[in-house]
């Protein structure tokens, strides 16, 4: 099964087990004029996101992903001046990749960027 099926697989899960917040999402997003479909497919997105993040943390490499060199990550860092390009801040920084991995974005130089936690996570909804 691919990361989006599992992902897509874990949101129906926790529904079948008495997710009462989703249906809470779905039933007030209606009400708003916002598909059911559309509210089941931001937060399947959000669940993978979930998943990505917990691969992340647990250790294991994420599927089709190679681990940023920890030198290139502070190359990057201070060639941007320790800031976030979008917003100037200089607090819970990462590193991006301006033309995304599952695009076919590498991990050259010229191809990452220093974005704070914030900017990042908005610039992915947009991608």
């Amino acid at each position: 099964m691919d990361m989006i099926g599992l992902a897509i697989s874990l949101l129906f899960r926790t529904l079948a087990a008495g997710g009462r917040l989703i249906v809470f999402l779905v039933l007030a997003a209606t009400r708003l004029g916002v598909t059911a479909v559309a509210v089941l497919a931001a937060l399947a997105g959000s669940a993978t996101r979930l998943l990505f993040w917990l691969l992340a943390k647990s250790g294991d490499p994420v599927p089709g992903r190679q681990p940023i060199d920890p030198d290139l990550r502070w190359a990057v860092f201070r060639r941007d001046g320790y800031a976030c390009l979008y917003c100037g801040s200089e607090s819970n920084l990462s590193i991006d990749h301006i033309f995304p991995v599952s695009r076919g974005g590498d991990n050259r130089p010229d191809n990452l960027q220093t974005l704070c936690r914030d900017c990042n996570s908005r610039k992915g909804a947009l991608v």
